[in-house]
């Protein structure tokens, strides 16, 4: 019995939670440093997630240009209806209906041209330099209505000419063929702007747009 009592003391003194025993008091240390150290290891798993996946928006657009970029796209409008009128005009010539239709096609063709000028000069006074890519494009533009306005006084100058036509027979002499190089060229300046135009257009939910309508 001797060896039992000294064998339980030596177990004890060795191993001494052994035996289940109170758990630690509120107030005590060891405790308190470790639910302060799993309040940590949360907070820094929480903060490495959210660095993996953010969620704040996207940049909104410049404020700055967004102004600008409307006042162009107006532009836009107002050369849309004026290529409408230049077709009309060419085609009243080609068809050569009568000396009249003929010699107001005509005029409306020159009057396409001035207007033509006037965008022009509208373009100017727009400051596009506060549009990301917008001097670029505004100066494709540029080319692009002076090349249709010089195509406009080509068709028009066609158009005297084909004065006494009759349907079926209008000639097709040396400001025709001007105007039609003048237009191929108008063209190709018109999908340059369009390219440089169309990330702008979508960048301020402008309207998408082809150079027919342009």
């Amino acid at each position: 019995m001797t060896s039992a009592v000294v064998a339980l003391v030596v177990v004890k003194a060795f191993f001494p939670g052994s035996e289940a025993g109170p758990g630690p008091s509120p107030g005590d240390p060891s405790a308190s440093f470790a639910a302060q150290s799993a309040t940590q290891s949360a907070t820094q798993s929480t903060a490495r997630t959210e660095g993996r996946h953010p969620s704040s928006p996207s940049p909104a657009p410049p404020a700055t240009g967004r102004a600008p970029a409307a006042a162009l796209d107006a532009l836009l409008t107002k050369s849309a209806a004026d290529r409408e009128k230049v077709t009309d005009a060419v085609n009243a010539v080609e068809s050569c209906v009568s000396a009249a239709a003929v010699a107001a096609a005509g005029a409306g063709l020159d009057a396409a041209a001035v207007r033509r000028d006037g965008l022009i000069e509208d373009l100017s006074r727009i400051a596009v330099e506060e549009i990301e890519g917008g001097q670029a494009a505004a100066e494709e533009l540029r080319t692009a209505w002076r090349r249709s306005a010089e195509a406009d006084r080509a068709f028009a100058r066609w158009a005297r000419d084909a004065a006494g036509c009759s349907s079926g027979s209008v000639p097709h002499g040396s400001a025709y063929d001007r105007g039609v190089a003048s237009s191929g060229l108008a063209t190709q300046a018109k999908q340059e702007f369009l390219r440089t135009w169309a990330p702008i257009a979508g960048r301020y939910g402008l309207p998408v747009r082809d150079h027919t309508r342009i």
